[in-house]
């Protein structure tokens, strides 16, 4: 149990002068799907301007967040309600974007919301025109990324978007009054997020989605206990290992029995043959 008391400058300024700002972040885009750029392509908005200047020019983002959806369960529990989590419901995020001289901006979200409503394969200026709505597949991205990080680079937090999309784009204001920098605000949906880095590499080496990385190479794996060099491998050292071609410290692997296991087959591995199939050999362990 926690006890109020004093405390000293020293101790409180390490943690207040370490917070993080809102004035430092990365917004990507990515690629879209090919009917979307060829799509954009033809209003002048190539893929260069929406894989690098769509997000610079991104003035303001409001990062995403997600609740549960809950049930309430009655009579499990004498004169008890209980609430079950059932779905994760994620909120929308708005976007800001300043507007370049050649509206490239308004253009790309217009034009991305005009596609997904383009299913109907008429002409806009036919007099019959009707919206019918595209395939999910043709017009959501699986790339887009914000990306927030403080100025001395050294910590970030990664928000990588499955399914993204606009859901509407909010009439910029323009007046006769004092000249401003035109912008534009978009509000985006989403199927799902995840927090972290979702790079190949960073999966590989288990860094991933917010983990922090232990360091674990070969060199570090090295242990002097017969009985820590003789245990199976956890799943997370068979992952490296593989990747460092030192084999898996499975029981059916000649090379490495355990931390610190050497390349070359165990002296205690007995090579079995398969009753069925001479040919096939396997490597198994003793002790």
């Amino acid at each position: 149990m926690s006890i109020a008391r004093p405390r000293r400058i020293s101790e409180i300024k390490p943690i207040f002068g370490n917070l993080a700002q809102t004035s430092h972040y990365q917004v990507s885009f990515g690629s879209l799907s090919k009917p979307l750029q060829d799509h954009l392509s033809l209003r002048g908005v190539d893929w260069r301007f929406v894989a690098e200047d769509a997000g610079l020019l991104c003035s303001s983002a409001s990062l995403p967040g997600s609740s549960l959806g809950t049930s309430d369960i009655v009579g499990d529990v004498t004169g008890v309600t209980e609430k079950m989590a059932h779905t994760r419901v994620f909120t929308a995020i708005d976007l800001t974007f300043y507007v370049d001289k050649k509206y490239k901006m308004i253009k790309f979200l217009e034009h991305w919301i005009e596609f997904i409503a383009s299913g109907s394969g008429v002409r806009n200026t036919e007099e019959g025109y009707f919206f019918r709505m595209k395939y999910p597949k043709d017009y959501k991205s699986n790339t887009a990324q914000v990306l927030k990080f403080d100025r001395d680079y050294q910590n970030q937090i990664e928000y990588n978007f499955y399914g993204l999309f606009p859901i509407a784009m909010y009439s910029p204001t323009i007046s006769y009054n004092d000249s401003q920098v035109l912008t534009v605000t978009a509000s985006f949906n989403y199927e799902r997020y995840v927090c972290g880095s979702i790079r190949s590499l960073d999966v590989s080496y288990l860094r991933n989605n917010n983990i922090v990385p232990q360091n674990v190479t070969a060199s570090t794996t090295k242990t002097t206990s017969t009985n820590n060099f003789d245990r199976l491998a956890t799943g997370r050292e068979e992952l490296i290992w593989r990747n460092l071609n030192l084999g898996t410290g499975r029981l059916d692997d000649p090379r490495p029995r355990g931390i610190g296991g050497s390349v070359n087959s165990s002296p205690n591995a007995k090579s079995v043959s398969n009753s069925t199939n001479p040919n096939n050999s396997s490597w198994f362990r003793t002790s």
